[in-house]
């Protein structure tokens, strides 16, 4: 059977346990046994000047190997164009407004239909509320900064978490 969201891009068949999607370049892979991870965009995966922050591709590369389904949200609407200029469209599911409140109940208004088992966001809010990896805001390019890298290692722990149970303390910060 196929599925076809247009306001997303997406192309979804189900005819296996494990869903087989095509991503926003039309490459496909699977999901089973992922973990749903909600990047912000602003200040999370880019600078004020619209600056990819370092090891921001890599850091996806990497989820997406590890089976992972990849989202980018944004609470400024939905920025598909920034991300294919970013060259990040081949490695996400979908490009997504972001709640900024109530989150759980405007999920479905923004077309989210995947619930977030993780997010990264520089806004402790969200992340309190849905689990996940609050990062320091990246303002200005910075070739330092790797905070990145310290968001892969808590996913990693995170999404191990959820395939035993649970979900393992001390998430962000």
């Amino acid at each position: 059977m196929f599925l076809w969201n247009s306001a997303c891009g997406v192309v979804c068949l189900s005819a296996a346990p494990a869903a087989i999607a095509v991503s926003m370049s039309g490459e496909p892979w699977s999901f089973a046994a992922s973990v749903n991870i909600y990047f912000d965009l602003d200040y999370t995966l880019i600078a004020y000047t619209g600056e990819l922050r370092p090891l921001a591709r890599e850091t996806l590369e990497r989820l997406r190997a590890d089976g992972h389904s990849l989202f980018i949200w944004s609470g400024v609407g939905v920025r598909k164009e920034e991300v294919r200029r970013l060259g990040l469209a081949d490695l996400v599911v979908d490009v997504l407004e972001k709640p900024t409140e109530r989150f759980e109940e405007r999920l479905l208004e923004f077309g989210v239909v995947e619930t977030p088992d993780a997010v990264v966001d520089d806004h402790p809010e969200i992340v309190q509320h849905f689990g996940g990896v609050k990062i320091r805001p990246y303002f200005w390019p910075n070739a330092a900064d790797r905070e990145l890298n310290k968001a892969y290692d808590e996913l990693t722990l995170i999404a191990q978490g959820l395939e035993e149970g649970s979900r393992p303390s001390g998430q962000g910060e």
